[in-house]
């Protein structure tokens, strides 16, 4: 596991809480953020968490998508690690309930950079 990389996304998405998206998209040009560009955990894998670089790839979500295995292997996570980490529905039930109840962006980031926490204390098996 990439512990220097997560962190790095972790200290990105607390200063960018606007840019942080986990509601289905890798990666979504034109949202409503001033640089117009929010991602999930693994789109902030791929731009090495510098808004910048974000891939521009289709935003649907799969376990194929080019942007969940690029960024499967920059973390080097196993395929099990990834998606518990990259896909909501594999989190366990209290970070999927937190994250949905939380009403700004600065608490969807908090959620998100806990879960990433807890991720990281538990090598990847929550």
């Amino acid at each position: 596991m990439n512990t220097p990389l997560l962190r790095k996304i972790q200290r990105a998405i607390e200063k960018h809480p606007k840019n942080m998206d986990m509601s289905g998209a890798w990666v979504n040009h034109g949202g409503d953020v001033p640089c117009g560009t929010t991602g999930c955990i693994a789109g902030w894998a791929i731009a090495g968490a510098s808004l910048a670089r974000l891939m521009k790839e289709p935003t649907m979500q799969g376990a194929d998508h080019p942007i969940k295995l690029e960024a499967q292997k920059v973390l080097k996570l196993t395929n099990e690690q990834a998606d518990r980490l990259f896909f909501m529905t594999y989190w366990p039930d209290k970070w999927h309930f937190k994250y949905h109840r939380v009403k700004t962006d600065r608490g969807r980031a908090g959620v998100v950079i806990r879960r990433i926490e807890a991720f990281i204390k538990s090598k990847g098996d929550e």
